[in-house]
């Protein structure tokens, strides 16, 4: 009886292995399958209606940042300004950013967004604008709101770090402009 006692044992043992190896396997293939969910989304949101004009104000550079470009909410409603979707979608490319900087998605799933970013942040009235953000922002004792993407950029040298460091450089540069007061 001891012999066949060990035998289940044994027996049970391994079961219980396999079925545990089972249950990881399954909670690791649900993981991936949230995750691909969770990413599908991102990439969603960023091909979104919500942000098409602004992707084509970046995309076929068109004159968009200049002196008025800060006054737009005097017309419009606030929601509806060029200001207001410029900010959004560049929160959302910082908010992109943040995922990667804190490691909710990794280096291959950043790739997929990586274009993007780069596409944006190549284009000149974009670098302008957030120079006077960051500045003004600076001068108000803040935090700029698109400091993830800022530090994206300068990691992935899309964005020489002087843009950020240096207030004045709108007077030596013709490339970037004074728009708020700081």
């Amino acid at each position: 009886m001891p012999l066949a006692q060990s035998w289940v044992d044994v027996f049970t043992c391994i079961a219980v292995c396999f079925a545990g190896y089972l249950s990881i396997r399954q909670w690791r293939n649900t993981l991936k399958i949230q995750r691909a969910k969770f990413l599908s989304e991102l990439v969603a949101k960023l091909h979104s209606k919500e942000f098409l004009q602004v992707v084509y104000l970046f995309d076929y550079d068109c004159d968009w940042y200049n002196e008025s470009f800060h006054n737009s909410t005097k017309n419009k409603d606030r929601n509806d300004s060029d200001e207001s979707q410029v900010d959004n979608y560049l929160s959302w490319l910082a908010y992109l950013c943040h995922l990667f900087s804190t490691g909710c998605i990794d280096s291959n799933e950043m790739d997929v967004f990586a274009y993007e970013i780069k596409r944006v942040l190549t284009n000149a009235q974009v670098r302008d604008y957030m120079y006077n953000v960051h500045h003004f922002s600076k001068a108000n004792k803040r935090e700029s709101p698109f400091f993830e993407l800022e530090a994206y950029a300068e990691k992935e040298k899309l964005i020489c770090g002087e843009v950020f460091a240096n207030s004045s450089l709108h007077e030596s540069d013709k490339r970037f402009h004074k728009y708020l007061s700081w």
